[in-house]
């Protein structure tokens, strides 16, 4: 399954962007940012009364919700912030829950000035296991996405092993470890089995600087994670993470996003 996030689009409505799935020959959409917001479950597109109509729309149409981005971090040593998180996530969850969408991607995220990588990892472990406990009937599932100062093996790792929920699953953004230290690792197995969904990007990478192109034009050994990719069964889905919302410069989806269809085709 294919799929783009509404990064790509951060201002349009769900129906365009079913309709670019349509158009463009894509399986599934990532929510993260609809008509300018990225807190969906605030959106009057999204009210308790038109959820229903939506998921209609999407079975009719054949496209999948195929996770729910959401903004929240377990890092803040504020526990009452953590709390908070977590019950923002929650919320979000009951949307993914009405729409379909099999999870929702939460971060780690960043070490905090005056607190430990250990202290770090405490707080995401439990707040990965709260959130997963308050979810547990719903069917919806957490991943977890390799981001910020938490994507090496070992930090990855380190997590899951404390939160000790073994339904977490991962959202392998490669790209992220390649721009925070200029290198690309596969994964080893026993997290590669707990891969669900896959960000699919490129940049061009200088000691100075990180610019995003189009799949196929930047310096990420793309070819060596498509190989991966066909070893690791677990993937629901590879995404395509055009982030014009925080790039603007960037092209727009009106061309990036059949780009990607096609030259997924061609791997």
């Amino acid at each position: 399954m294919i799929a783009f996030s509404t990064l790509a689009c951060p201002d349009w409505t769900l129906p365009q962007m079913i309709a670019a799935a349509l158009a463009f020959g894509y399986d599934g959409i990532e929510l993260r940012s609809v008509e300018g917001q990225l807190e969906l479950d605030k959106l009057a597109a999204f009210s308790s009364e038109r959820l229903p109509e939506i998921r209609r729309q999407l079975q009719d149409q054949a496209i999948a919700i195929v996770v729910i981005g959401t903004s929240c971090t377990f890092h803040t040593p504020d526990a009452y912030l953590r709390s908070l998180a977590i019950d923002s996530t929650v919320r979000m969850a009951e949307l993914a829950s009405a729409l379909g969408a099999p999870a929702i991607r939460v971060f780690g995220d960043r070490i905090q000035p005056g607190v430990t990588h250990d202290e770090t990892v405490n707080w995401i472990a439990e707040g990965l296991s709260t959130l997963t406990d308050r979810l547990a009937g719903t069917g919806v599932s957490v991943w977890l996405e390799t981001h910020g100062d938490f994507t090496s093996a070992n930090a990855l790792t380190s997590i899951l092993q404390k939160a000790d929920r073994p339904s977490i699953g991962l959202v392998w953004d490669p790209i992220n470890q390649f721009v925070e230290s200029g290198s690309f690792a596969l994964l080893p197995p026993h997290l590669a089995q707990r891969v669900q969904h896959v960000h699919i990007k490129d940049t061009i990478r200088t000691d100075s600087s990180v610019n995003y192109v189009l799949p196929g034009q930047g310096t990420f050994p793309l070819s060596e994670l498509i190989a991966a990719l066909r070893l690791m069964p677990t993937v629901q889905c590879v995404s395509f993470e055009w982030e014009k919302l925080w790039h603007p410069e960037l092209a727009v989806p009106e061309i990036a996003l059949p780009y990607f269809v096609n030259w997924w085709r061609q791997q």
